[in-house]
């Protein structure tokens, strides 16, 4: 979970965007397959980006824009203040992880969200939510990954 070189948590900016798609998408009250079919993506395709495990394209970050009036840069800023949070808590934002590292961030964010369990959600809220995006708020798997790799447990966690 740390850079070879480093003793230090690291992740990606990538990283800390998908789990911030995550996050938007819990937060609108999407279970994912609910939120793949409005984007005309495959829930698989989806479940791959919101992990970490492919990027996202610009063609489905204009899709989340057309549907949900989020525009695409708001996640990039999102992104960007956690990275910075990140980083001033004492990790190591990389551009792109050795192959021998696994990333710290995405293992905690998926430990998080395991454990506040998603599976109840299903077609979506009606009308607009206060958005992750709309402030400088750092996400609770943020904060939660922090805790982790200090050895503590977050708040959150139950």
């Amino acid at each position: 979970m740390t850079h070879s070189f480093d003793s230090r948590p690291c992740t990606t900016l990538a990283t800390i965007l998908s789990f911030t798609l995550r996050q938007f998408r819990i937060d609108e009250g999407f279970s994912k397959r609910a939120f793949a079919d409005r984007l005309n993506i495959s829930p698989t395709a989806w479940g791959k980006i919101e992990n970490g495990d492919s990027v996202i394209s610009l063609q489905t970050l204009n899709q989340i824009h057309q549907r949900f009036w989020e525009r695409p840069s708001a996640f990039f800023i999102c992104a960007e203040s956690c990275a910075h949070y990140l980083s001033n808590n004492g990790w190591e934002i990389l551009s792109k992880l050795p192959e021998e590292d696994s990333d710290s961030l995405a293992q905690y964010a998926k430990e998080y969200f395991t454990d506040t369990n998603d599976s109840k959600m299903t077609t979506g809220r009606t009308g607009r939510s206060t958005s992750i995006l709309t402030s400088r708020w750092i996400p609770n798997f943020i904060e939660h990954a922090v805790c982790r790799a200090r050895g503590e447990h977050s708040p959150d966690w139950k």
